[in-house]
């Protein structure tokens, strides 16, 4: 399978089904896209070629709500009316019919494989998870025939181990051990409610779970309350210290199962997080009114000028590593060593009226740079200033 040409139609699809209009409009968006006149790009070094896959090829939907590529290479696609796995060939579909052992919910908003065990998870529009075997293409019944509870998030943390969580139900740890799925239940009973603000993983076996008022570490199927009275929203690992952020902006360490404060944060009156990012060994923290630079060593912190003067911050990354920052300007910037650099993608204007903004960037073995944009096209830069950049 020609993995560069799976790479640029996975692009290619984000962009063409994520959008809302009819096919005739996508199809047109993508061949201006890929003309010269119409996208910033320069000089391509080789004959780019991109495929559009409609229902006629077999697609149970033209509304692509997630993808990922598998380790055998295949493509899938979660639509809103089934799971699809394009093999560089043909469309396979996945879908609820009459079998007990087919999907409960067609409706997949998102993937995640196990490969380890020819598993793959999916997340639906009824907020529940299912597991499809990819040996049997049959649903397997983690939950041993009880009602699958609902959850909003999931992180996958080893091979067989799935942790769903959220504001709600609490969280639960799935394992597949042996063939067999073990589960195991976090909410009022044990941490003193069903509200998951913040989770995430120190380690292997370390695991934070964080509630509005509480905040407790798993690990070794031992629970631990590492905290008390503070609401975490998120953790981050810098200057060889693992530390947390409150919603009120206070900085905290988390020494073994100990938290000690180390730094506050002067939030004005309203402002909350919303993102962070390392950059050159500072810790760049965003809220919805712009920016704060955190120097952990010296115990400093400073409201961001410039251009890092930026409101309602978020991250995200492209298959390289590379961090970009969006904040629904249409504006999208890549953070490189010595700066950002800037590019308008969306019109200002059109931004008022997505939910948010839905860049996927990737760049291929041929040194092109491929970004999706949601509702505006796919923008191809080559050799020029911002390649030059990243390769710096």
């Amino acid at each position: 399978m020609n993995r560069i040409r799976l790479i640029i139609f996975c692009v290619s699809t984000i962009c063409l089904l994520g959008c809302r209009d009819n096919s005739r409009q996508v199809s047109h968006h993508v061949e201006e896209s890929l003309d010269s006149k119409a996208v910033d790009t320069v000089s391509l070094p080789i004959q780019v070629k991109a495929k559009h896959l409609t229902i006629q090829d077999g697609l149970p939907s033209i509304t692509i709500n997630s993808l990922c590529q598998d380790k055998k290479g295949f493509i899938w696609f979660g639509t809103r009316y089934g799971l699809a796995r394009y093999d560089g060939n043909k469309i396979k579909v996945y879908r609820h019919n009459n079998s007990p052992m087919s999907l409960d919910d067609s409706r997949i908003k998102k993937t995640i494989e196990d490969a380890a065990n020819n598993k793959m998870w999916l997340y639906t529009v009824s907020e529940t998870f299912e597991c499809l075997d990819l040996k049997t293409g049959t649903q397997s019944d983690y939950m041993s025939g009880e009602k699958k509870p609902h959850f909003t998030n999931s992180k996958f943390v080893n091979a067989g181990e799935i942790w769903m969580y959220g504001k709600k139900n609490g969280a639960m740890r799935v394992c597949l051990i042996n063939g067999k799925f073990y589960i195991e239940r976090f909410g009022k009973d044990n941490i003193g409610s069903d509200e998951i603000e913040m989770f995430d993983t120190v380690s292997k076996n370390k695991i934070l779970i964080c509630t509005p008022t509480r905040l407790y570490i798993y690990g070794n199927k031992k629970l631990i309350c590492a905290n008390k009275g503070n609401k975490f929203v998120k953790t981050r690992y810098i200057a060889g210290r693992q530390m947390l952020v409150t919603d009120k902006g206070k900085l905290y360490e988390l020494k073994g199962n100990k938290t000690q404060m180390r730094l506050k944060i002067a939030f004005d009156n309203g402002e909350h997080f919303v993102d962070d990012v390392v950059w050159n060994g500072e810790w760049m923290i965003f809220t919805n009114l712009g920016c704060y630079s955190v120097d952990i060593k010296k115990s400093k912190v400073e409201r961001c000028s410039g251009e890092w003067d930026i409101a309602n911050g978020k991250i995200v990354k492209d298959n390289r590593g590379r961090k970009w920052i969006y904040n629904k300007t249409g504006e999208l910037r890549l953070i490189t060593e010595k700066g950002l650099i800037s590019l308008d993608l969306l019109p200002s204007g059109e931004t008022n009226y997505i939910d948010y903004e839905r860049y996927h960037i990737v760049e291929d073995n041929h040194g092109l740079i491929w970004i999706s944009t949601y509702g505006n096209g796919l923008f191809v830069f080559s050799h020029g200033p911002l390649v030059e950049s990243l390769s710096t």
